[in-house]
């Protein structure tokens, strides 16, 4: 978690056009403190999405069983699940592409 926490901290181009513009308008301790927020804010969101991704991986193992039928499904329905959802992702996005195309 903290490696993902560390990479999520770095600054984006937004937050570098930030302190350019802060410091042209003489502010530049603004930008520091807007720059140090946009880091902070991504960091909390994606260790966040980080932590739920483990937490839901960890949920569904837990709910198939060990012993019958489905046991051999524990080796191959947490991965379909993640095809699935990243599936549902790119269609998605598509779909809000679409208009502008």
């Amino acid at each position: 978690m903290l490696v993902v926490a560390g990479i999520a901290l770095r600054p984006c181009t937004g937050a570098l056009f930030l302190l350019i513009l802060t410091w042209r308008m003489g502010i530049f301790g603004m930008g520091i403190l807007g720059t140090v927020a946009m880091g902070l804010g991504t960091a909390v969101v994606t260790v966040a999405v980080a932590g739920l991704a483990v937490w839901a991986r960890r949920g569904s193992f837990a709910l198939l069983p060990e012993h019958g039928p489905w046991a051999g499904a524990a080796r191959w329905l947490p991965g379909a699940m993640q095809l699935g959802a990243g599936a549902l992702i790119a269609a998605i996005s598509v779909a809000v592409l679409l208009p502008w195309v």
